[in-house]
Order: C-alpha cells, then sequence, then structure tokens
C-alpha cells in the first residue's frame, strides 16, 4: 500500500502490498456506478463516495482488531481475558511480546504434543534460550517382558493369591499351599503368574504345571519369603522414552520464572506418564551449589 495517498490515513496503515480497505472499498462503489457520475476524485460524488468509503474501512478495521484478539500471537484488549482462559499467569516484568509468545505456545500444545509442536512451543517461551528437546534412548527393561510380566487378555478379571511358604527350592518341578487374596478365582492349570512383583530382585514368572483348591505346582527360578503375592495380569514393562531432556542455556535454566513457564507448558503437552527435566548446555554440575547446581552437559561419574 501507498503510504502518502488520500486513502493511507492513521489507523488504516499495515505492512502489507494490498490496498488499504477505504482504497479497495472506493474502488468498488465507483466501479459499480459506472458512468453515471463524474469518475474524477475532485467531483462531488467521488467525496461522498470517498467519506462512505472511509467510514466502511474503519467499522472494518475495527472488526478486524476484534478477530486479532481471539488469536494468542496478535491479542492486545483482550490478552488478559486469554489468560484467564487458558489459567495462566504472566511474569510480572513480561513483556506483550512474551505474554502473546506464552499464550501462542500453550495454544500450540493444546492442538497436539509431537516433537516438532513441542519443540516450537518451547523455542516461543525461551527464544535463543532453547536450545533442544531430546528423550532418553535407553532399552525397555525388561528386554524380555515376558520374564517379568503378564500381559491382561480381553476381557479378562485380576486373580491374586499369596504363597504361604517360604519357596527355596529352585529348577524342579515342586507344589506350595496358597490362599487366594479376597474374593479372587484360584489358579489354574496353565495360566502364568508374576511372583513377588516387588522387590523387583526377586520378580520372576512362572507357569501353574498343576492346582488343587489349596495349592499349586510350579517351577520357581528364584527363592522367595513366605506370604509372597502372585498376581496376573501384571504388564511390568518399563521405557525411558517418556522421559524428556529440555536442554537451555545456562541463564535460562537457572532462571525461576522460565523454568516456571517450561514446566506449566509441559504439564500441559506431556502425557500423565511423561517426565522431564531442565538442563543447561554448560557449566558443570555441583551438588547444593547456588550458581552451578543445574546439571548441565558433563556427566557424573
Amino acid at each position: 500500500m501507498a503510504f502518502n495517498d488520500s486513502f493511507g490515513s492513521f489507523g488504516h496503515f499495515s505492512f502489507s502490498s494490498k490496498p488499504t480497505h477505504g482504497r479497495a472499498i472506493y474502488e468498488s462503489i465507483s466501479e459499480n456506478m459506472g458512468d453515471s457520475y463524474d469518475q474524477g476524485f475532485e467531483s462531488l460524488n467521488s467525496a461522498r463516495l470517498y467519506a462512505d468509503a472511509m467510514c466502511m474501512a474503519s467499522a472494518q478495521y475495527q472488526l478486524d482488531r476484534a478477530l486479532n484478539n481471539r488469536n494468542p500471537a496478535l491479542a492486545t484488549e483482550l490478552l488478559t481475558q486469554l489468560e484467564k482462559d487458558f489459567q495462566v499467569t504472566p511474569g510480572y516484568r513480561d513483556s506483550l511480546k512474551q505474554r502473546r509468545d506464552y499464550l501462542s505456545a500453550l495454544a500450540k500444545v493444546s492442538r497436539g504434543n509431537s516433537q516438532a509442536v513441542i519443540e516450537n512451543a518451547l523455542r516461543l517461551v525461551l527464544g535463543t534460550d532453547f536450545v533442544s528437546y531430546t528423550h532418553l534412548t535407553t532399552p525397555p527393561w525388561p528386554v524380555d517382558p515376558t520374564a517379568t510380566s503378564v500381559f491382561a487378555v480381553a476381557g479378562e478379571t485380576t486373580k491374586q493369591f499369596m504363597i504361604q511358604p517360604c519357596v527355596v527350592d529352585t529348577g524342579s518341578l515342586i507344589s506350595v499351599n496358597f490362599v487366594p487374596v479376597g474374593a479372587s478365582e484360584p489358579p489354574r492349570k496353565g495360566e502364568h503368574y508374576t511372583v513377588d512383583p516387588d522387590p523387583l530382585s526377586t520378580v520372576e514368572v512362572i507357569k501353574i504345571d498343576s492346582s488343587t483348591a489349596t495349592s499349586i505346582s510350579a517351577v520357581f527360578s528364584r527363592s522367595h519369603d513366605p506370604g509372597t503375592i502372585a498376581t496376573r495380569s501384571y504388564p511390568f514393562w518399563s521405557s525411558h522414552r517418556r522421559y524428556s531432556v529440555i536442554t537451555t542455556t545456562l541463564a535460562a535454566s537457572q532462571d525461576p520464572e522460565k523454568r516456571r513457564k517450561v514446566n506449566n507448558l509441559m504439564t500441559r503437552a506431556a502425557r500423565g506418564v511423561s517426565q522431564w527435566c531442565i538442563v543447561s548446555n554448560s557449566g558443570s554440575f555441583v551438588l547444593d551449589s547456588t550458581t552451578r547446581g543445574v546439571l548441565g552437559s558433563t556427566a557424573l561419574a
């Protein structure tokens, strides 16, 4: 648009190559009238058309401004209301752009939490302080889940029983007495049970070779204390893929306000089973240090 024509009054400027609303409206009305009136810009009829066009353009710009207030990246008058809608509190020193960027980041993650979405949201919140967003790549534990887990079958109810005596004979078929837990059904031949799921040092899966109303026969590979619980299903299989590492500059990692915003963002973006940490990309970790007590890139010995 031109800045020196009659349609470029204050309030009608924009960073765009498109004509102003006033010019577009004026030209549309003028063309629709055809040759019925003098088309010269100095004529009385053109003056009337110009006045009408500028009034309608002002109204249109007000509508555009109202529409912009729905967008967190453009909101001004309704920015405080949007913050209430998103239930966030801006920092007391945040600029208008920082408040808009924070709301824009929350709006992004509300529509999805893919890697790219979260990275873009973190860039909006942290700016140049953001370094990377990664996940731990440690393989799932245990590598063979059948050694510790019994996965559920559709429609199957949970069954539990307590092994009364201690188990000391391993590697061979033995019989032990049991007591059902609560109203659980008794074990049946061929079923698999996770035994002693806590502590993990003695957890194992057994297969019921035979069973009576009070005893079972199975092969145990580990010893167990009296009163050990056996249960199915028990889908014990853990992974660190749900643990994220958010790397920032050292200054940002030590800034309580920026950490608060990142934690708030991740609380909304990540699933309930996800965890994350905020670390710096420089410096060494010193326990209980007020300046270097943030884990950086230096590995712990």
